[in-house]
């Protein structure tokens, strides 16, 4: 099947996507986030949560995929409505309460192409709160579900019944996160997150004891899903879901995005293990505050040392962005590294990019610094790659913001009503990421609440590999435990 794509493919780069061509469930993109109220973070309240969903190849949900959107957040919270931008219509499926905090999993099945923005409504504002997204292909577009299970309570944490699946190939989903009641949701380290079983991760975040994981079942019948957070004593939610297999949806093409995952570096952190799940050939680190002085490495499996950092070379210097990058990396769904601040005690965040079908060599150009203040900026920062096609990202450091992207750009915020520039998403400074299909100039554009701040962005563009080199997703069948 790889090879015929792959030809079709290299006339049309980012706008050809593949129909799945036989039943096998396949993660297309995998999207979560922290609310880093913990330590420090304004509790600001807010409501209407829109996450930006840009998806794998920077044009939303590809056509007739399943969308798992799964959410914790306080018990005395409720959810009155999701939608988004495609009038999708979202499903409940388990939902489970544990120590004050709710774990909620929906769904939408067959879902439009172009899905971008997915907009949570609760009841009233709402403080923490932390959500994941995953697009999966090769799923049913019609009634999709095969049984679900929930549970709470110590770690190791699983399901209190199993889930009794009825169809062979069934993808299992399953998201555990840490519960314990305290006023905040994150905060209880764990050491290492570990799915039980063959489930393997979709995304992880140590610093919030959160996990998803997956697993395609190859025959029908009884599993549990669990997880393991090392070194955390706590209460947990566990939510999962069966999905039957169908040969149906869309599979990404060329340079695409397989995992974002956005994380909290909190103040005083000296040293601190994150994991980077990944299955792409790059992995691409943006922060925001280069004060932090902050370093990569202690990576397992895979090199010590593996990673090039770059900070503006002229323009500002002073607080500018960071951006880290895995070149032709060893990726897998369990690498961890380890990140040491040496600088201030400031609260940062990282956006963790997981590209796949990037070059070998793949950095391309790195902006100048660039800063301003006022509402609208624009050319903060202009880069011109060299070659085409590929993906820029960039990193905005602010005053006091907040802040959102404007023009042609895709935002990596989760902006909210009531939001502050310290508060929950740290929108206070603000991430793009740009697909690219010829070497024009890339102008970024953004727009500020307080005018009188002075911003500072940094972008670097990199390469897509040869058209030859490209390879397909990896798929449910082919992964084995990486436990």
């Amino acid at each position: 099947m790889g090879r015929p794509l792959l030809r079709c493919f290299a006339l049309t780069l980012f706008l050809t996507i593949s129909i799945a061509s036989h039943a096998q469930p396949t993660l297309v993109h995998s999207l979560s986030a922290a609310s880093p109220s913990a330590t420090g973070r304004e509790n600001a309240h807010g409501n209407a949560f829109k996450i930006q969903f840009s998806g794998s190849m920077g044009t939303g949900t590809l056509a007739g995929n399943l969308l798992v959107l799964k959410m914790t957040y306080t018990s005395s919270d409720t959810v009155s409505s999701i939608v988004d931008n495609k009038s999708s219509a979202y499903t409940l499926g388990p939902t489970v309460t544990g120590s004050g905090w709710t774990t909620r999993l929906y769904y939408t099945a067959n879902v439009a192409a172009g899905v971008n923005v997915i907009t949570v409504n609760f009841g009233s504002g709402v403080g923490d709160f932390h959500f994941s997204a995953q697009e999966f292909s090769g799923v049913a577009t019609s009634a999709p579900g095969d049984g679900s299970c929930t549970g709470s309570g110590a770690e190791p944490i699983s399901c209190s019944s199993a889930i009794n699946t009825t169809a062979s190939g069934d993808l299992i989903v399953s998201s555990g996160m840490d519960a314990t009641g305290n006023s905040f949701l994150c905060g209880n380290t764990s050491t290492a997150i570990t799915p039980g079983g063959s489930f393997f991760l979709d995304a992880a975040d140590p610093f919030c004891s959160y996990g998803d994981a997956e697993y395609t079942q190859p025959s029908s019948g009884a599993i549990t899903p669990s997880f393991t957070f090392a070194g955390n004593g706590g209460t947990f939610n566990i939510v999962a879901m069966a999905f039957k297999a169908a040969t149906a949806g869309t599979n990404p093409t060329g340079m695409n995005i397989r995992h974002i995952e956005k994380v909290l570096v909190t103040a005083g952190m000296t040293t601190q293990p994150y994991y980077f799940v990944s299955s792409g050939n790059l992995i691409v680190v943006s922060n925001d505050v280069g004060t932090m002085n902050l370093t990569l490495g202690g990576c397992s499996p895979g090199s010590a040392s593996p990673w090039t950092a770059r900070v503006p070379t002229t323009g500002v210097t002073a607080f500018e962005a960071q951006i880290f990058f895995y070149p032709n990396a060893a990726t897998s769904t369990n690498l961890m590294c380890t990140l040491k601040n040496g600088g201030s005690g400031q609260v940062a965040i990282l956006v963790i990019y997981d590209v796949a079908g990037a070059a070998t060599s793949p950095e391309d150009v790195d902006s100048p610094g660039s800063a301003n203040n006022g509402t609208n900026l624009t050319d903060m920062p202009s880069v011109t790659p060299t070659s085409a096609p590929g993906i820029a990202f960039v990193a905005l450091n602010d005053g006091t913001g907040p802040d959102s992207a404007a023009g042609g750009g895709l935002s990596d915020n989760t902006t909210y009503t009531g939001e502050t520039d310290a508060g929950m998403f740290n929108n206070g400074d603000a991430w793009q990421h740009q697909f690219y299909t010829s070497t024009s100039a890339l102008n970024f554009a953004w727009t500020q609440s307080d005018s009188g701040s002075y911003a500072q962005a940094f972008a670097i563009t990199f390469k897509a590999a040869a058209v030859s080199s490209q390879v397909a997703p990896p798929t449910g069948f082919t992964v084995t435990s990486v436990q």
